[in-house]
Parts: C-alpha cells; sequence; structure tokens
C-alpha cells in the first residue's frame, strides 16, 4: 500500500502574533508584524455600548420610506444666502416627527398593566448628537422634550446650544461611590439601572 505524503502543518507557536501565509507545500510563511496602533476606548464610548445593551431586546419596527425635501432644502439655501443662520434639517425633521406624533398620541403610547395604555400630551425626541468627548468625535443622546409643542428655530437653537456644552458623561452625574463603581463595571450597573427603571416604568 502506498502511503501518502506527508503534509507540513504549523503548530500554534508558529502561527500566534504575527501574520502568516500558506505556501503550497503547506508551510507557514512568517511575514512581518502587520502595522497598527492601540489606542484607548472613550470612557464616553463604553458607557454608550454599555447602555446600548438595554435596547438589544427591544422590539423594533424598520421603516422604509421616500419623503420630498425640496422645499425645506430650498428654504435652507434660501437663509445661506441672505447671510441668516440656516435651520438644521435635522430640527425640521424633529419638528415633522413630533407634530405628526401630535395628530395619533397613540403611536407612543405605554403599556400599563394588561388592560390601560397611557397616551402622553407631549412628545419627547430622542435623538444622537455627535459632540466631542476626549479628543474623538462621539454621540451623545439627546432628548427634545415637547417637540409637538416648540418650533423648528427653537429645536435647532437647543440642539446648537447642547453641542456648544461641555460634554457630561453618566457618571458625572451619579453619586462619587456609584461613579466609582459604574467607572470599573459599566455593563453590570446598566443592567442594574435598566432592570430597576423597567420595574418602575408602565410598560
Amino acid at each position: 500500500m502506498r502511503r501518502n505524503k506527508a503534509v507540513d502543518t504549523p503548530t500554534a507557536s508558529q502561527v500566534h502574533g504575527s501574520d502568516t501565509a500558506s505556501s503550497q507545500r503547506g508551510r507557514v510563511i512568517r511575514t512581518k508584524h502587520a502595522d497598527y496602533q492601540l489606542v484607548p476606548l472613550p470612557k464616553a464610548q463604553r458607557e454608550i455600548a454599555a447602555a446600548l445593551r438595554l435596547t438589544e431586546h427591544k422590539h423594533i419596527i424598520y421603516v422604509l420610506t421616500e419623503v420630498d425635501v425640496t422645499t425645506p432644502r430650498q428654504v435652507i439655501h434660501e437663509q445661506k444666502a441672505r447671510g441668516e443662520e440656516p435651520l438644521s434639517f435635522t430640527a425640521f425633521i424633529v419638528t415633522c416627527l413630533g407634530k405628526a406624533v401630535d395628530e395619533d398620541k397613540a403611536v407612543q403610547a405605554h403599556r400599563k398593566g394588561r388592560n390601560q395604555l397611557v397616551l402622553f400630551q407631549d412628545v419627547d425626541v430622542f435623538m444622537p448628537v455627535e459632540r466631542e468627548v476626549e479628543g474623538q468625535k462621539v454621540p451623545l443622546s439627546l432628548v427634545v422634550r415637547a417637540a409637538n409643542h416648540k418650533t423648528a428655530r427653537e429645536i435647532h437653537q437647543e440642539i446648537r446650544a447642547f453641542q456648544k456644552q461641555p460634554a457630561t458623561q453618566l457618571v458625572q452625574e451619579m453619586p462619587p461611590w456609584l461613579a466609582r463603581v459604574f467607572a470599573r463595571w459599566p455593563g453590570l450597573i446598566i443592567r442594574l439601572l435598566g432592570w430597576a427603571g423597567g420595574r418602575s416604568a408602565c410598560v
């Protein structure tokens, strides 16, 4: 019986810690190390990542739609041409959303128990706003309260004011002892806060 020709296979020590490429004979050729840099993950991004875990199991509806925004874009360009501060397009979208939900508040209703719905009179719109934290651009949460009662210009000014404020982090709003615990175990604290909020919320 003819024996199969032995094929050289790499060991863990040969492969680990370097970029490798396989040759035709099955040998692993060691190549130079990849060029990369390790930088610390900003604390704000760690907090955001931990907070996003609360929404992992939420019911989400994805909608694809098409809207003609020619007129608002034209208005913004005319404001620029006149030397005025142009309206934020995001502020325009938030205003439209607030007015639309105001016409049918059931779309933002929360369940209370099995047989009741809570209908809020104010439409609060959550939105991420890019801010510079620790030298990096990160999205921070802004909630526009009662957007259905505000004009597009008022919402625009609120967004701009939020962008100009010094970036505050979640840990700075906590008691000192909780901030120290959060800095060490952000995921655990976020889950506990989410559990406590879920117990007290009307869902």
